[in-house]
C-alpha cells in the first residue's frame, strides 16, 4: 500500500490518511517549482477551509468533538504556515494564508501547548504582514489579539498591551465593531495583567456594550468574567459575585465548554478570596472535570494550582502536595512560566506550614523570579512577602526586612488589601524576632487599612 491510516482524538472523525513518507518525498522529487506551488496551494486551500470552520464551531455547542479534529490537523496547520513564509518573493495570499493557519492552530496551542509555537508562527506572520499594504485588516486584527492572548497567557502582558492597542486602532479604523469588541476584552485583559484594574474595568466596559450592539452572547460571557475578576481584584465582592452568574449564565447558552471552564475557575477564585470556600471547591471541580474533557493541560494545571491553594488554606496540605504535583506537570508541558511561578509559590507556602522553611526559602526565591518576568504587581508583592516569611522562620533577620521592604516598594500604586498584606508581613517578621512594640504597630497599621 502507498497510504497509511492516520491516529485520530476524536472517535467520530472520519478516517483520514497520508502517503508513506518514502512515496511522498520521490513524488514531490518529481515536481517542478510552479507544479509544487500550485499543489501547496490546493492544500491549503482545503485545510484552511477545513479547520477554520472547525476552530469556529470549538466555541459551540459540539466544540469538544470539534477540538478533538482540531487537534488532529495541528501538525498540517503548521506546516502550512511554514510553507507560505519560506517563499521568497511571498504575496500578500502567501502571508493571509501562514495568519489563517495560525489562527486555526491557536486553540489547541492554547489549550496543550507549547504557547510558545504558537507565538513563533504569530510572529513571523505578523513580521510579514506589517511589510505588506493590503493584508485583510480584519485578519490582521484578530491576529494581533490571538498574539495578545498568547502573550498574557506567558505572563507577558506589557507586550500584548500594544498588540491590543494596534487590533484596536484597526477595528475603529475600518468600523470593525464585532474585532473592536475582542480587541477592547483584550486590552482589558493586558491591563489586568500590569494591574492597572481602573483602566482594566473602563475598557471591559466599552467592550460589553460593543458586544450588547452585535450581539454576540460568547465575548459578552466572556467580558463578564473579565469584569467579575476584575471587580473582585478592586474588592467589590458582592457585584464580583454577581458579574460571575450573570457571565455562566451567558455562557452556558453560548454553548463554549472551553469558555465556561475558564469562567467556573474564576469565579472558585473570587469565592476563595470572599471566603466562601465550599463555593470555590464546587467551582474548581466543575472547572477541572470540563479542562479535563477538553483536553486542556493549560487549563487544567491552573484549576490544579487554584484547588491546592484552597487545600493549604483549609489545612490538607498532602492534598495540596499532591494537586501542585499535577499542576506543575500540566503546566511546565504548556510552557505557562508566569503559572508555574504562582504554584511554586503555593509549594513554597505549604512547606512553611509543614515546619520546612529552610527549603522553602529556595522555592519562594524561584517564584519571585517568575514573578518578575511577568511583573504583575499584585503577585510580585505577595512573592516578596512569602519570601520574608520564609526568611524570617529560619531566623534570617535582615534578608526578611529587605524582603519586607522590596515589597512595599511596589505595592504603593496597587490596592488597600495589598497595604494589609505588607503591614501582617511585617507584624509577622516582628514576631519572629521578639519585637513586641514593632508588631503591634505593624497590626494596628493593618487594621487601619482595613478600615478605609
Amino acid at each position: 500500500s502507498l497510504v497509511q491510516r492516520l491516529a485520530s482524538e476524536s472517535p467520530s472523525a472520519q478516517p483520514r490518511f497520508s502517503l508513506l513518507r518514502t512515496i511522498a518525498a520521490y513524488a514531490g522529487e518529481k515536481l517542478s517549482k510552479a507544479e509544487r506551488v500550485e499543489l501547496e496551494d490546493t492544500i491549503a486551500t482545503w485545510l484552511l477551509k477545513h479547520c477554520t470552520q472547525l476552530a469556529r464551531a470549538v466555541s459551540g455547542h459540539a466544540g469538544s468533538e470539534r477540538f478533538l479534529r482540531l487537534v488532529d490537523e495541528l501538525p498540517n496547520l503548521l506546516a502550512a504556515a511554514e510553507t507560505m513564509l519560506r517563499r521568497r518573493p511571498r504575496s500578500p495570499r502567501d502571508t493571509e494564508t501562514a495568519l489563517m493557519a495560525a489562527m486555526s492552530a491557536s486553540p489547541v496551542l492554547l489549550a496543550r501547548g507549547p504557547i510558545g509555537v504558537l507565538l513563533n508562527v504569530l510572529d513571523d506572520a505578523l513580521r510579514a504582514a506589517a511589510e505588506l499594504a493590503d493584508i485583510d485588516p480584519h485578519l490582521h486584527a484578530e491576529a494581533l489579539v490571538c498574539r495578545a492572548e498568547s502573550l498574557g497567557a506567558l505572563g507577558r502582558p506589557g507586550e500584548g498591551r500594544r498588540d491590543a492597542e494596534e487590533a484596536l486602532l484597526i477595528a475603529t479604523r475600518q468600523g470593525d465593531d464585532p474585532m473592536r469588541g475582542a480587541a477592547l476584552l483584550a486590552l482589558a485583559g493586558a491591563a489586568a495583567g500590569q494591574g492597572r484594574i481602573e483602566e482594566g474595568i473602563d475598557s471591559c466596559e466599552q467592550a460589553l456594550a460593543v458586544h450588547r450592539f452585535t450581539g454576540d452572547d460568547r465575548l459578552a460571557g466572556l467580558t463578564l468574567d473579565r469584569l467579575g475578576r476584575l471587580a473582585a481584584r478592586a474588592q467589590i465582592m458582592d457585584r464580583a459575585l454577581e458579574l460571575h452568574e450573570r457571565a455562566l449564565a451567558v455562557l452556558r447558552r453560548a454553548g463554549d465548554q472551553r469558555a465556561l471552564s475558564w469562567a467556573l475557575d474564576h469565579t472558585g477564585v473570587t469565592c476563595l478570596e470572599a471566603e466562601r470556600l465550599d463555593e470555590a471547591r464546587t467551582h474548581f471541580e466543575l472547572a477541572l472535570q470540563l479542562m479535563q474533557q477538553l483536553g486542556a493541560k493549560r487549563g487544567e494545571g491552573v484549576v490544579r494550582g487554584h484547588l491546592a491553594q484552597l487545600l493549604i488554606e483549609q489545612g490538607e496540605l498532602e492534598s495540596a502536595r499532591s494537586e501542585i504535583r499535577l499542576a506543575l506537570d500540566a503546566l511546565r508541558g504548556v510552557g505557562d512560566r508566569d503559572r508555574e511561578g504562582r504554584v511554586v509559590a503555593l509549594d513554597a507556602a505549604r512547606l512553611i506550614l509543614s515546619g520546612r522553611p529552610e527549603k522553602s526559602v529556595d522555592l519562594a526565591r524561584k517564584a519571585l523570579q517568575r514573578a518578575h518576568e511577568s511583573g504583575e504587581p499584585t503577585v510580585v508583592v505577595r512573592t516578596h512577602l512569602l519570601l520574608a516569611v520564609a526568611l524570617a522562620a529560619c531566623d534570617r533577620t535582615r534578608e526578611a526586612e529587605q524582603a519586607i521592604d522590596d515589597a512595599s516598594g511596589w505595592s504603593g500604586g496597587t490596592n488597600r488589601r495589598l497595604a494589609v498584606e505588607v503591614a501582617m508581613a511585617q507584624a509577622h517578621v516582628d514576631a519572629a524576632f521578639g519585637r513586641e512594640v514593632a508588631n503591634s504597630g505593624h497590626r494596628a497599621a493593618a487594621a487601619q487599612h482595613l478600615e478605609e
